[in-house]
């Protein structure tokens, strides 16, 4: 679930936030110690995230039924068919289940409060196409239930503005967290293709967290150690470019390829190039890629004499 890929773009960004602060921190001493503890704690914080968007269609559900009751003392009665998302049976078996309320618990997630974010949330919701057309359904069924319940999950809650902001507030890698979540909520749906509805398999957030953190503390901290080498290595290799004209990202990018090159023996150089091709695309300038391909590409076939790849590291290094 949390990919290499999503470690990178977390180092990548603590080490921008890290240069661009470090000269205005008020203790040096110690500071990238503080930065990578930042990135720890952002590492914790995807789990409760996860449990979270489980949250968000009971809330709906509550409110749903509220509407249901209201509607009861109305002279002009509306039909029941309006309020299905009431009865979802999905829905209501998460709120229910023991083991999902432990964790809801565990991380502060009350399924009984609703706030005012939740009550424009539902607002939106209900001028969803997909759920005018599931409360429309004069009665609806285990597969019509699963449908929207998914649909909740894996579309509208991930493309909702509103939401996506309000996540984007509590998490700083929401951009690339809410991939690793959406994959997590997946998993957890197809537990859920029973009509028994006897069982709900909580997704993990990793195989090896520990691992996964060992990852990204080597490579934030073997950058920081390198870097005035690592700056050295680049200069002399980036033919009619000046270390200063490098943006500040591509040359991280390049310092975070060379310490893979040296330092992560199990990693394929071609690996290596790859991922910080497809993360150039994405946070640098349109002509970064081609550059940090280039660079790459010298450093690792000049370096060739100091590079020990070994197991999968040796895949495809021709």
């Amino acid at each position: 679930m949390l990919s290499r890929r999503a470690l990178r773009v977390r180092v990548l960004q603590l080490l921008y936030s890290y240069e661009k602060t470090y000269r205005h921190a008020e203790r040096h001493q110690n500071y990238s110690e503080k930065v990578f503890s930042d990135l720890e704690k952002s590492i914790d914080l995807i789990y409760p995230l996860y449990f979270e968007i489980l949250t968000i269609p009971i809330h709906f559900l509550n409110l749903n039924t509220i509407d249901k009751e209201v509607s009861k003392e109305l002279i002009l009665k509306k039909l029941s068919s309006k309020y299905n998302l009431s009865t979802n049976q999905i829905i209501k078996f998460i709120k229910k289940n023991k083991m999902l309320n432990q964790h809801f618990t565990n991380h502060d997630l009350d399924i009984s409060s609703i706030n005012d974010d939740i009550k424009v949330w539902y607002k939106s919701l209900l001028k969803n196409d997909e759920i005018i057309q599931y409360n429309n359904l004069m009665k609806s069924d285990f597969e019509n239930d699963l449908k929207i319940f998914t649909y909740i999950c894996l579309n509208f809650i991930f493309k909702n503005e509103e939401i996506n902001k309000h996540f984007l507030e509590k998490d700083l890698f929401w951009d690339e967290d809410k991939l690793i979540v959406k994959s997590m909520i997946k998993k957890s749906l197809i537990s859920l293709n029973s009509i028994k509805l006897d069982k709900f398999a909580i997704a993990d957030l990793s195989n090896d967290l520990l691992d996964d953190k060992s990852f990204a503390k080597n490579l934030f901290e073997g950058v920081l150690d390198g870097n005035k080498s690592f700056d050295i290595l680049i200069g002399d290799n980036c033919q009619n470019w000046d270390l200063e004209r490098i943006s500040t990202i591509d040359r991280i990018l390049l310092k975070m390829g060379i310490y893979e090159f040296l330092y992560f023996h199990d990693i394929p150089i071609k690996v290596t190039i790859n991922e910080y091709i497809d993360i150039a695309k994405k946070y640098s300038t349109p002509k970064s890629k081609n550059f940090i391909n280039g660079v790459l590409d010298i450093l690792s076939k000049k370096m060739v004499d100091k590079i020990n790849k070994t197991g999968k590291g040796l895949i495809d290094n021709k």
